[in-house]
C-alpha cells in the first residue's frame, strides 16, 4: 500500500518541499527585481535642453560602466539611461506622454504608479502581494510566480487527497463526521 513505503513518502515530502521553495525564490526575486523606474536624469545629459526628451535604457553592449563601479553596485545609475529627443527622426510623437509627476515624457505603454510615485516603462500593475510595480523588468517573473503558485496548488491538492484516501483505507464513509 501507498502508506506502507517510507521511500514514497520522502519523495512526497521533497516534492512539496521543492515545490515551496521555488514558489519562495521566484516571489522573493520578482519582488527584488527592479519592474524597469524611469528616472529623471540631470538636466546636464541633455543636448538641447529646450526640447523635450524622454528616458530610456541602454543596452547592455553600450552601457559604459566608469572605473569602480560593478554592474550589481546600484540598481539607478545613470549609466542605465540616456535622453533621447521626444521629437523628431525615428520617434513618433503620438506614442510618448508626459507625466505631471514627475515630469518626463514618457515611453509607450508606461505609466505613472501612485503607489510607489515613480513612472515605470511598460508597467502592467502595482502588485500588493510583491509590494512593488510589475514592469518591464519583472513581469516574466510575476508570470513564473503565478505558474508556480497553480502548479503547488495542484500537487499541495494531490497530496492532501492521497493522504486522506491511504487514511480512510480506500473507504471515504469511513472518514470519522464532525460533532
Amino acid at each position: 500500500m501507498l502508506s506502507d513505503s517510507w521511500i514514497v513518502t520522502a519523495v512526497l515530502e521533497l516534492l512539496y518541499a521543492a515545490s515551496i521553495s521555488a514558489v519562495m525564490r521566484v516571489l522573493f526575486k520578482c519582488a527584488y527585481t527592479e519592474p524597469g523606474v524611469i528616472l529623471s536624469l540631470p538636466t546636464e545629459q541633455l543636448k538641447d535642453p529646450d526640447s523635450q526628451h524622454y528616458t530610456r535604457y541602454l543596452k547592455e553592449s553600450d552601457r559604459s560602466w566608469p572605473a569602480g563601479v560593478s554592474k550589481e553596485e546600484h540598481f539607478f545609475s545613470p549609466c542605465r539611461f540616456e535622453y533621447a529627443p521626444a521629437y523628431g527622426p525615428g520617434t513618433d510623437a503620438l506614442t510618448l506622454s508626459f507625466c505631471i509627476s514627475c515630469k518626463i515624457v514618457r515611453p509607450p505603454r508606461s505609466f505613472h504608479c501612485g503607489s510607489c510615485g515613480v513612472c515605470v516603462e511598460e508597467q502592467d500593475h502595482h502588485c500588493p502581494w510583491m509590494g512593488t510595480c510589475i514592469g518591464k523588468r519583472n513581469l516574466h517573473l510575476f508570470i513564473s510566480f503565478l505558474l508556480l503558485t497553480s502548479l503547488h496548488g495542484f500537487i499541495t491538492a494531490g497530496l492532501s487527497a492521497t493522504f486522506f484516501f491511504t487514511k480512510s483505507g480506500g473507504d471515504v464513509s469511513n472518514v470519522p463526521e464532525d460533532e
